[in-house]
């Protein structure tokens, strides 16, 4: 869609393609996390207007709005031919939420853990991932590991699934992982309008944008779609994620920084991985094999702490920012040795 403006830039001395391959990074991102801004605000206001229930916003608009960036990025990776990069991201970002959404959640004060969570919603994001890994590792593509299409599917029906499950059981009356806002800014009709399609347009710009500057970069710098993926990519486009648990830590309501971890993580696995690999075949590096195994430790370990302290203090916090710092120097060592 941008094609003619990437074109633009093309013929540049070295220096200055890399840096217009970064700034195209940058806007993207910027564009990805304010128009996933715009699109919730505007989509909820214009829900409210249509008379549609608040429990519909927060599984539908709201769910889609805080993952939009990593869903566009993933979809324009599948378009694009860069499947490092679509599969980098989700790892990443899930990697991202693990330890630094609720690392910095918890620093600021203890997340209780409900029994809900416990008994549902936890152990259904630990057989996603695993379910995941497996597919990833048993299946290939012309001698490559792969997702392919029909696991897409799969991965989408489970998605719908998860859907139901939520809204069965806010129907019964019990709370729903993804968060849902009551108190929606009701803007004019006109005005959500206009903003809902600027929200969309920023997304998918954004989504492009991230994908034409990760690729190029990672192909003028010399390091791989991967790294990019799982690293600036992964942190930009987790950015809302991050934005929301801080906030609600900070007004003492940190519990929902786990729900929207857990949400958001399920969330990356069955839509945005499920939407791209039936796009089209989704190769596996086996760096991103050995990243898979990373996400399940970390996703176990967290496990562990929820289910034997029934909380994540401050210590543990520190743990997991240090803990992501630590996975971030293994990526980059990795990749220069």
């Amino acid at each position: 869609m941008f094609n003619w403006l990437f074109d633009l830039f093309i013929g540049l001395p070295n220096w200055a393609e890399v840096v217009s391959f970064i700034g195209f990074l940058v806007v993207g991102i910027v564009f990805l996390v304010k128009g996933a801004d715009y699109f919730v605000d505007s989509a909820s206001s214009l829900a409210k207007i249509l008379g549609v229930s608040t429990l519909i916003i927060g599984l539908t608009i709201v769910s889609f709005g805080t993952s939009a960036p990593e869903a566009s990025v993933s979809i324009f990776s599948q378009i694009n031919n860069s499947s490092d990069i679509s599969l980098g991201n989700v790892v990443g970002s899930n990697i991202f939420n693990t330890l630094v959404v609720l690392g910095m959640s918890a620093i600021y004060a203890p997340i209780i853990i409900h029994y809900r969570l416990v008994k549902r919603e936890i152990p259904f994001m630990i057989v996603m991932t695993l379910i995941l890994f497996f597919m990833a590792l048993f299946f290939d593509f012309n001698g490559s590991n792969a997702l392919l299409q029909i696991e897409g599917a799969i991965l989408l029906i489970l998605f719908i699934g998860y859907l139901y499950m939520n809204y069965r059981n806010a129907k019964q009356g019990e709370e729903v992982v993804i968060d849902i806002d009551d108190d929606v800014d009701v803007m004019p009709l006109k005005q959500s309008i206009f903003y809902l399609l600027i929200g969309l347009v920023m997304i998918i710009a954004g989504g492009e944008f991230v994908v034409h500057g990760a690729k190029n970069t990672a192909l003028q710098i010399g390091v791989s779609e991967t790294m990019v993926g799982l690293t600036v990519v992964a942190i930009g486009t987790s950015l809302p994620e991050l934005v929301t648990s801080v906030v609600a830590a900070r007004k003492n309501e940190n519990d929902i920084a786990l729900g929207n971890v857990i949400g958001s993580n399920i969330f990356n696995i069955l839509f945005i991985l499920g939407i791209g690999s039936s796009i089209g075949v989704m190769t596996i590096s086996m760096y991103a094999i050995y990243d898979f195994l990373i996400l399940i430790a970390v996703t176990g370990i967290i496990t562990f702490i929820i289910f034997y302290y029934k909380k994540i203090g401050k210590r543990s916090g520190y743990i997991f920012i240090l803990s992501y710092v630590a996975y971030i120097t293994f990526v980059v060592l990795r990749e220069i040795l």
